[in-house]
């Protein structure tokens, strides 16, 4: 059963599409939707969110609809939650609750499921009370003492905490051996994928680089930030990440533990802000991802936007209003292949400046170092002199100043892991 309170003030669309969103989180975790209870206030009843009626309800739907859990689309307070358990009889989340488990089931590397344990401890500390409720105790003579359960609760707390301490340090380990990765990886220019969950972001991942990065129908489907080479012709190499999906009413906590991967985004040179034209609410989450990217300290990134899905549209009139909002977007259909080559074009056009014609000498013992080379950069001319290799190259400049600096020491360790997909390491090892 989903349930919603909109406060008069609120817009009651907004509220419906943020219930049916509700009701596909829900999907997400493979639950059936039976029913959806909305009410209308002024501000939440302090003891129950909703009103008595309505509780009351709620109650009477219980049996007659099998209800197991309720899905409140909202954050509860940790009272709220404890007195609508007790009202109804059954499990009660609230939509942060809802998101947090959904990250859990869908955590697959040691980073992620690291964050994600984190999140839900600290969302955890707020619900102790409810669980031990069943234990406390008063002590005759009109002398109050500290019950059993209250005693349990500091237990619990304080353990949490430990925990939470012990893997954040560990999560400080992870992270400093991804920013190792980044920086080996500085060098090439790089774009980041970004926009609301389930825009198809990973398939426009696939169709720009060749990759075959999971692709799933439904929301956060993947969590990790995956990094892949576009290459365009026989043009300079150019790295694409897939970041995690944002969502209305993302938890601050998960926000705060993913900072890590989503770190991807501040380093990036190049945003590409995917937009879902086939969802009616496409603009509405444009906003919410911008909140999070100011959250980030990126939104005023150089961007640019792409229309996506434009096969599942009928009518294309909404592409006058994306001319008029976002001059140079770029409309795509990551299944088609419709507006791939533009969408690629307009990459290297941002990056163009930044690629420069070089001359460079090897010796043949640096012929390693080229064959990197010729990873990343254009080689458009190779000339045989003696004992040296004469090469005319097209590169990033940041590519070219890393490899003057290799060139002449006998060296063939240049890019060793640039190229290469960077994933996390598996859950079983260190």
């Amino acid at each position: 059963m989903l349930t919603a309170l909109r406060l008069r003030d609120e817009d009651q669309a907004e509220a419906d599409e943020s219930l049916e969103e509700l009701g596909a989180l829900i999907e997400t975790l493979d639950g059936t939707i039976v029913g959806r209870v909305l009410q209308v206030r002024e501000a939440p009843e302090p003891a129950l969110c909703f009103g008595r009626g309505k509780v009351d309800e709620l109650k009477a739907l219980v049996p007659a609809e099998r209800i197991t859990v309720v899905a409140h689309d909202g954050y509860l307070t940790p009272t709220q939650n404890r007195n609508l358990e007790k009202a109804l009889g059954l499990r009660v989340l609230d939509r942060t609750e809802v998101i947090l488990e959904i990250f859990a089931n869908h955590a697959r590397t040691r980073m992620s499921k690291t964050q994600v344990e984190i999140a839900r401890l600290q969302f955890s500390l707020t619900r102790l009370a409810r669980r031990w409720t069943h234990l406390e105790r008063q002590r005759g003579g009109g002398v109050t003492m500290r019950g059993v359960g209250e005693k349990q609760i500091e237990l619990d707390r304080r353990s949490i905490k430990d925990r939470i301490s012990r893997l954040t340090r560990e999560l400080e380990d992870i992270d400093r051996v991804a920013r190792t990765k980044r920086k080996r990886r500085a060098e090439l220019p790089k774009v980041a994928l970004v926009g609301y969950t389930n825009v198809g972001k990973s398939t426009l991942l696939n169709a720009l680089t060749g990759a075959e990065t999971l692709v799933v129908d439904k929301l956060f489907a993947t969590l990790e930030a995956s990094v892949k080479v576009m290459r365009y012709g026989e043009r300079p190499a150019i790295l694409i990440t897939d970041t995690v999906g944002f969502i209305r009413k993302l938890p601050t906590s998960l926000i705060a533990s993913f900072r890590s991967t989503l770190d991807e985004v501040n380093e990036a040179d190049l945003l590409l802000h995917v937009l879902d034209l086939s969802h009616p609410a496409f603009e509405r989450q444009r906003i919410d991802t911008d909140a999070v990217l100011a959250e980030l300290g990126a939104l005023d990134k150089p961007t640019i936007y792409v229309g996506n899905k434009v096969d599942r549209l009928g009518d294309r009139s909404v592409t006058n209003y994306l001319e008029r909002i976002y001059p140079g977007y770029v409309l795509t259909s990551s299944l088609t292949g419709e507006g791939i080559e533009t969408l690629k074009t307009r990459i290297y056009e941002h990056f163009e400046q930044r690629f420069q014609r070089e001359r460079l000498v090897f010796s043949y013992l640096e012929l390693g170092l080229l064959d990197e080379l010729r990873k990343v950069a254009k080689i458009e001319r190779i000339e045989y002199e003696g004992d040296r290799v004469l090469v005319e190259v097209v590169a990033d400049e940041r590519v070219l100043a890393q490899v003057r600096a290799r060139v002449g020491r006998g060296s063939a360790e240049y890019l060793p892991d640039t190229v290469l997909e960077v994933r996390e390491p598996p859950n079983d090892q260190p």
